[in-house]
């Protein structure tokens, strides 16, 4: 029991100098990088916007069931009132189109290229009314409308609920 109780008491220690040892390099980073001042803007070249990226959040993405549900994401955002996540809701079938897309590959390249539903597309092309925005190494961005979605790579296909 008591070499035990040694044995904890020398991890506590070695956990605890290992502590101190980070705390002081981070305040000697701290010190020694001075938060500097933005460069200015250079005035001999036409001012160019930056490229806004989205984050990966604010894609649409297939659920556990493979189901991308734009119909209700597009009658949720029309709403003014604060969605509330444990209503049932529901769409009448008939204001909604499901279609399939299947990403089977990614072509590399300096045009990349995507094997969507067996057919080589580019971004800026469409298909099934949705617009191939870019085209990662991993998944596809769609666009339709406002919205974003994100499809992966993959033997299973996703369906996507449209709004009509």
């Amino acid at each position: 029991m008591e070499r035990r109780l040694r044995l904890q008491a020398q991890y506590i220690e070695a956990l605890l100098s290992q502590n101190e040892t980070l705390t002081a390099q981070v305040a000697s980073d701290r010190e020694a990088k001075p938060a500097s001042l933005p460069a200015a803007p250079d005035m001999t070249s036409p001012a160019t916007p930056p490229i806004q990226s989205s984050p990966a959040s604010s894609y649409l993405a297939p659920n556990a069931d493979g189901v991308i549900d734009l119909a209700a994401a597009v009658m949720a955002t029309k709403s003014d009132e604060p969605v509330n996540p444990f209503a049932i809701r529901s769409i009448n079938p008939k204001t909604v189109r499901e279609v399939t897309l299947q990403v089977s590959g990614i072509v590399a390249g300096p045009a990349r290229c995507a094997v969507i539903n067996g057919r080589l597309l580019q971004a800026g092309d469409m298909t099934e009314s949705l617009t191939v925005e870019r085209i990662d190494p991993e998944a596809v961005v769609f666009a339709h409308a406002a919205q974003r979605l994100r499809v992966p790579v993959g033997k299973a296909a996703v369906r996507v609920r449209l709004p009509l």
